[in-house]
Protein backbone atom coordinates (compact mmCIF):
# COMPACT_ATOMS: atom_id res chain seq x y z
CA UNK A 1 0.00 0.00 0.00
CA UNK A 2 0.97 3.40 -1.07
CA UNK A 3 0.83 6.26 1.62
CA UNK A 4 1.45 10.07 1.68
CA UNK A 5 1.16 12.07 4.17
CA UNK A 6 1.00 16.29 4.66
CA UNK A 7 0.68 18.89 7.44
CA UNK A 8 -3.21 18.81 8.22
CA UNK A 9 -2.74 22.87 8.20
CA UNK A 10 -1.63 23.19 4.66
CA UNK A 11 -4.96 21.66 3.87
CA UNK A 12 -6.14 18.46 1.73
CA UNK A 13 -4.68 20.24 -1.30
CA UNK A 14 -1.41 21.32 0.30
CA UNK A 15 0.46 18.26 -0.16
CA UNK A 16 1.59 15.76 -2.65
CA UNK A 17 -2.42 14.32 -2.90
CA UNK A 18 -4.17 16.00 -5.92
CA UNK A 19 -7.68 15.21 -7.10
CA UNK A 20 -7.84 11.83 -8.77
CA UNK A 21 -7.39 11.81 -13.18
CA UNK A 22 -10.00 8.56 -12.98
CA UNK A 23 -12.21 7.56 -10.54
CA UNK A 24 -15.23 8.72 -7.97
CA UNK A 25 -14.30 10.73 -5.51
CA UNK A 26 -16.97 10.71 -2.05
CA UNK A 27 -16.97 12.06 0.98
CA UNK A 28 -17.94 9.95 4.58
CA UNK A 29 -18.93 12.20 7.11
CA UNK A 30 -19.90 10.74 10.94
CA UNK A 31 -23.38 11.20 11.87
CA UNK A 32 -22.12 10.91 15.49
CA UNK A 33 -19.40 13.77 15.32
CA UNK A 34 -21.51 16.20 13.29
CA UNK A 35 -25.05 17.26 14.81
CA UNK A 36 -28.05 17.44 13.50
CA UNK A 37 -26.07 16.29 9.93
CA UNK A 38 -29.02 15.08 7.69
CA UNK A 39 -29.85 18.94 7.78
CA UNK A 40 -26.54 19.91 7.41
CA UNK A 41 -25.96 17.92 4.55
CA UNK A 42 -29.13 19.35 2.50
CA UNK A 43 -27.88 22.90 3.73
CA UNK A 44 -24.71 22.16 2.55
CA UNK A 45 -25.65 20.86 -0.90
CA UNK A 46 -28.00 23.85 -1.51
CA UNK A 47 -30.74 21.23 -0.81
CA UNK A 48 -30.16 18.96 -3.65
CA UNK A 49 -27.23 16.87 -2.36
CA UNK A 50 -26.18 13.59 -4.21
CA UNK A 51 -25.38 11.68 -1.16
CA UNK A 52 -26.65 8.39 0.44
CA UNK A 53 -27.97 8.26 4.34
CA UNK A 54 -26.47 5.05 5.09
CA UNK A 55 -28.57 3.49 7.94
CA UNK A 56 -31.46 3.97 5.66
CA UNK A 57 -33.12 0.30 4.77
CA UNK A 58 -31.02 -1.43 6.88
CA UNK A 59 -31.51 -2.77 10.45
CA UNK A 60 -30.32 0.45 11.84
CA UNK A 61 -32.55 2.31 10.38
CA UNK A 62 -34.27 3.32 14.04
CA UNK A 63 -31.01 5.80 14.64
CA UNK A 64 -30.80 7.37 11.44
CA UNK A 65 -30.26 10.76 12.70
CA UNK A 66 -26.62 9.43 14.23
CA UNK A 67 -26.40 7.62 10.60
CA UNK A 68 -22.68 8.29 8.28
CA UNK A 69 -23.20 10.04 5.40
CA UNK A 70 -21.89 8.96 1.94
CA UNK A 71 -21.79 12.45 -0.27
CA UNK A 72 -20.50 11.78 -4.04
CA UNK A 73 -18.53 14.60 -4.90
CA UNK A 74 -18.79 16.56 -8.10
CA UNK A 75 -15.11 17.97 -8.35
CA UNK A 76 -12.51 19.09 -5.85
CA UNK A 77 -15.09 22.57 -5.41
CA UNK A 78 -17.97 20.73 -4.13
CA UNK A 79 -19.41 22.54 -1.66
CA UNK A 80 -20.24 19.99 0.77
CA UNK A 81 -16.46 19.38 0.31
CA UNK A 82 -15.76 22.93 0.89
CA UNK A 83 -18.02 23.05 3.88
CA UNK A 84 -16.42 19.81 5.30
CA UNK A 85 -12.56 21.20 4.66
CA UNK A 86 -13.72 24.74 6.99
CA UNK A 87 -15.82 23.23 10.01
CA UNK A 88 -15.25 19.68 10.09
CA UNK A 89 -11.82 18.40 8.69
CA UNK A 90 -10.22 19.46 12.00
CA UNK A 91 -13.00 17.62 14.30
CA UNK A 92 -11.86 14.23 12.27
CA UNK A 93 -15.86 14.10 11.51
CA UNK A 94 -15.49 12.52 8.16
CA UNK A 95 -12.87 11.42 5.38
CA UNK A 96 -12.26 10.82 1.23
CA UNK A 97 -13.04 7.53 -0.50
CA UNK A 98 -11.58 6.76 -4.18
CA UNK A 99 -13.06 4.22 -5.44
CA UNK A 100 -13.84 2.44 -9.31
CA UNK A 101 -17.71 1.21 -8.68
CA UNK A 102 -20.42 3.34 -9.19
CA UNK A 103 -21.72 5.22 -6.75
CA UNK A 104 -24.96 2.01 -5.98
CA UNK A 105 -21.65 -0.42 -5.38
CA UNK A 106 -19.81 2.55 -2.98
CA UNK A 107 -22.78 2.10 -0.92
CA UNK A 108 -23.15 -1.32 -0.51
CA UNK A 109 -19.84 -1.61 0.31
CA UNK A 110 -19.98 0.62 3.25
CA UNK A 111 -23.25 -0.67 4.17
CA UNK A 112 -21.99 -3.95 4.45
CA UNK A 113 -19.24 -2.45 7.30
CA UNK A 114 -21.65 -0.77 9.45
CA UNK A 115 -21.96 -3.88 12.04
CA UNK A 116 -19.95 -6.68 13.26
CA UNK A 117 -20.32 -9.42 15.68
CA UNK A 118 -17.98 -9.94 18.11
CA UNK A 119 -20.19 -12.69 19.32
CA UNK A 120 -21.88 -15.01 17.56
CA UNK A 121 -26.19 -13.38 16.75
CA UNK A 122 -25.16 -9.92 18.74
CA UNK A 123 -24.44 -7.85 15.69
CA UNK A 124 -22.82 -3.66 16.86
CA UNK A 125 -22.91 -1.22 15.03
CA UNK A 126 -19.07 0.05 13.46
CA UNK A 127 -18.34 3.54 13.67
CA UNK A 128 -17.36 3.74 10.39
CA UNK A 129 -17.72 7.53 9.83
CA UNK A 130 -14.93 8.21 11.73
CA UNK A 131 -11.50 8.53 9.84
CA UNK A 132 -9.56 6.53 12.43
CA UNK A 133 -12.02 3.61 12.00
CA UNK A 134 -12.08 3.74 8.24
CA UNK A 135 -8.08 3.78 8.54
CA UNK A 136 -7.71 0.72 10.29
CA UNK A 137 -10.80 -1.08 8.68
CA UNK A 138 -10.53 0.16 5.22
CA UNK A 139 -6.85 1.56 4.71
CA UNK A 140 -5.12 -1.36 6.51
CA UNK A 141 -7.56 -4.16 5.63
CA UNK A 142 -9.45 -3.70 2.72
CA UNK A 143 -6.96 -1.39 0.71
CA UNK A 144 -3.55 -3.66 1.79
CA UNK A 145 -5.15 -6.87 1.66
CA UNK A 146 -7.53 -7.52 -0.57
CA UNK A 147 -9.34 -6.23 -3.79
CA UNK A 148 -12.86 -6.92 -5.17
CA UNK A 149 -14.84 -4.05 -3.44
CA UNK A 150 -13.75 -1.40 -6.28
CA UNK A 151 -11.96 1.07 -3.57
CA UNK A 152 -8.86 2.74 -4.65
CA UNK A 153 -7.48 4.76 -1.99
CA UNK A 154 -8.33 6.78 1.11
CA UNK A 155 -7.39 9.86 2.58
CA UNK A 156 -8.41 11.12 6.44
CA UNK A 157 -7.53 13.73 8.81
CA UNK A 158 -5.60 12.64 12.21
CA UNK A 159 -5.89 15.49 14.57
CA UNK A 160 -3.05 14.09 17.15
CA UNK A 161 -0.40 13.69 14.30
CA UNK A 162 -1.47 16.87 12.56
CA UNK A 163 -1.52 15.58 9.20
CA UNK A 164 -3.70 14.22 6.21
CA UNK A 165 -2.73 10.53 5.53
CA UNK A 166 -3.64 9.39 2.33
CA UNK A 167 -3.78 5.23 1.86
CA UNK A 168 -3.51 3.73 -2.00
CA UNK A 169 -4.03 0.56 -2.62
CA UNK A 170 -0.92 -1.03 -4.49
CA UNK A 171 -1.50 -2.57 -7.82
CA UNK A 172 -0.04 -6.16 -6.51
CA UNK A 173 -2.25 -6.97 -3.98
CA UNK A 174 -4.34 -9.89 -4.27
CA UNK A 175 -8.37 -10.05 -4.86
CA UNK A 176 -9.82 -12.16 -1.81
CA UNK A 177 -13.20 -14.41 -2.63
CA UNK A 178 -13.99 -12.83 0.73
CA UNK A 179 -14.73 -9.32 -0.37
CA UNK A 180 -17.53 -10.62 -2.11
CA UNK A 181 -19.62 -12.19 0.91
CA UNK A 182 -21.93 -10.47 2.67
CA UNK A 183 -19.68 -9.16 5.70
CA UNK A 184 -16.00 -7.38 4.98
CA UNK A 185 -15.01 -7.73 8.22
CA UNK A 186 -13.21 -10.81 10.31
CA UNK A 187 -13.46 -10.33 14.00
CA UNK A 188 -9.84 -11.33 15.01
CA UNK A 189 -8.05 -10.03 18.05
CA UNK A 190 -6.29 -7.82 16.12
CA UNK A 191 -9.55 -5.88 15.10
CA UNK A 192 -10.37 -5.82 19.00
CA UNK A 193 -7.68 -4.21 19.75
CA UNK A 194 -8.09 -1.51 16.95
CA UNK A 195 -11.23 -0.84 18.74
CA UNK A 196 -10.07 -0.77 22.40
CA UNK A 197 -7.30 1.99 21.07
CA UNK A 198 -10.05 3.94 19.26
CA UNK A 199 -11.72 3.82 22.61
CA UNK A 200 -8.75 5.09 24.85
CA UNK A 201 -7.57 7.72 22.02
CA UNK A 202 -11.27 9.10 22.00
CA UNK A 203 -10.96 9.38 25.59
CA UNK A 204 -8.16 10.96 25.84
CA UNK A 205 -8.88 13.88 22.84
CA UNK A 206 -12.40 14.67 25.18
CA UNK A 207 -10.60 14.63 28.56
CA UNK A 208 -7.45 17.26 26.82
CA UNK A 209 -10.33 19.39 25.88
CA UNK A 210 -12.05 19.74 28.93
CA UNK A 211 -8.94 20.10 31.21
CA UNK A 212 -8.65 22.64 33.50
CA UNK A 213 -6.23 25.31 34.15
CA UNK A 214 -4.18 23.14 36.81
CA UNK A 215 -4.36 20.06 34.20
CA UNK A 216 -2.62 22.29 31.73
CA UNK A 217 -0.58 23.68 33.28
CA UNK A 218 1.04 20.21 34.51
CA UNK A 219 1.06 19.00 30.87
CA UNK A 220 3.25 22.03 29.79
CA UNK A 221 3.43 23.58 26.93
CA UNK A 222 3.74 21.33 23.09
CA UNK A 223 1.82 20.08 20.48
CA UNK A 224 -1.11 18.11 20.63
CA UNK A 225 0.57 14.97 20.02
CA UNK A 226 2.61 15.63 23.28
CA UNK A 227 0.12 16.90 25.38
CA UNK A 228 -1.42 13.59 24.08
CA UNK A 229 0.98 11.59 24.91
CA UNK A 230 2.05 12.72 28.06
CA UNK A 231 -1.66 12.46 29.07
CA UNK A 232 -1.67 8.61 27.96
CA UNK A 233 1.44 7.98 30.17
CA UNK A 234 -0.29 9.11 32.66
CA UNK A 235 -2.77 7.05 32.39
CA UNK A 236 -0.63 4.00 31.56
CA UNK A 237 0.44 4.75 35.57
CA UNK A 238 -2.49 5.09 37.08
CA UNK A 239 -3.21 1.53 35.12
CA UNK A 240 0.02 0.08 36.65
CA UNK A 241 -1.44 0.73 39.73
CA UNK A 242 -4.67 -0.83 38.82
CA UNK A 243 -6.78 2.19 38.53
CA UNK A 244 -8.70 1.06 35.92
CA UNK A 245 -12.19 3.03 36.41
CA UNK A 246 -12.98 6.37 35.09
CA UNK A 247 -13.79 7.66 38.41
CA UNK A 248 -10.15 6.43 40.17
CA UNK A 249 -8.24 7.27 37.20
CA UNK A 250 -9.55 10.94 37.72
CA UNK A 251 -8.61 10.71 41.16
CA UNK A 252 -5.06 9.38 40.54
CA UNK A 253 -4.15 12.12 37.71
CA UNK A 254 -5.59 14.59 40.11
CA UNK A 255 -3.17 13.34 42.39
CA UNK A 256 -0.16 13.01 40.14
CA UNK A 257 -1.15 17.25 39.49
CA UNK A 258 -1.13 17.90 43.43
CA UNK A 259 2.56 16.28 43.74
CA UNK A 260 3.75 17.65 40.21
CA UNK A 261 4.80 14.44 39.44
CA UNK A 262 5.09 13.99 36.03
CA UNK A 263 5.53 10.25 34.64
CA UNK A 264 6.70 10.97 30.94
CA UNK A 265 9.88 13.02 33.33
CA UNK A 266 10.34 9.76 34.70
CA UNK A 267 8.88 10.84 38.07
CA UNK A 268 7.51 8.47 41.12
CA UNK A 269 4.56 9.47 43.08
CA UNK A 270 6.47 10.50 47.03
CA UNK A 271 6.93 7.66 49.12
CA UNK A 272 4.28 9.13 51.67
CA UNK A 273 1.85 8.81 48.73
CA UNK A 274 1.90 5.08 47.79
CA UNK A 275 2.06 3.69 51.03
CA UNK A 276 -1.37 4.80 51.19
CA UNK A 277 -1.98 3.56 48.03
CA UNK A 278 -0.75 0.09 48.61
CA UNK A 279 -4.14 0.05 51.29
CA UNK A 280 -6.66 -2.65 50.98
CA UNK A 281 -9.18 -0.10 51.24
CA UNK A 282 -11.49 0.65 47.83
CA UNK A 283 -9.34 2.29 45.29
CA UNK A 284 -11.72 6.17 45.51
CA UNK A 285 -11.05 5.77 49.57
CA UNK A 286 -7.12 5.35 48.95
CA UNK A 287 -7.15 7.85 46.25
CA UNK A 288 -8.97 10.11 48.79
CA UNK A 289 -6.94 9.75 51.58
CA UNK A 290 -3.60 10.16 49.30
CA UNK A 291 -5.17 13.23 47.99
CA UNK A 292 -5.01 14.61 51.49
CA UNK A 293 -1.22 13.61 51.84
CA UNK A 294 -0.18 16.24 49.17
CA UNK A 295 -0.56 20.10 49.14
CA UNK A 296 -3.63 21.68 47.69
CA UNK A 297 -3.56 24.98 45.56
CA UNK A 298 -6.75 26.94 46.61
CA UNK A 299 -8.90 28.04 44.34
CA UNK A 300 -7.91 25.62 41.56
CA UNK A 301 -10.74 23.55 39.73
CA UNK A 302 -9.63 19.54 39.57
CA UNK A 303 -10.21 17.48 36.48
CA UNK A 304 -12.14 15.47 39.02
CA UNK A 305 -14.52 17.76 38.89
CA UNK A 306 -14.64 17.71 35.32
Amino acid sequence: MDTLQWDLDAGLFGGDWSWPETGNVALVLDGIAIKDLPQKVYQWADHEPDADWLYLGTPWETVCSRSPWLVYLNGPADPVLKRFLVSEASREAGYLLVTSDDRSAVADTLRRLLQIERFEGVPELLRIGHPVIARSVIGERLLDRHGGTGLLSLVVPDVVEGKWLSFTASDARVTDAKATEASLLTVDDNLIETFRDFDRRQSILTQLSAASETASKWLGDGSLKARFQRWSQALTYAEDWRFDTERSQALFLELLQRSGTRPWLGDQLPHSVTEVLLGSDPATERLERALHQVSVTPSQPSIAQG
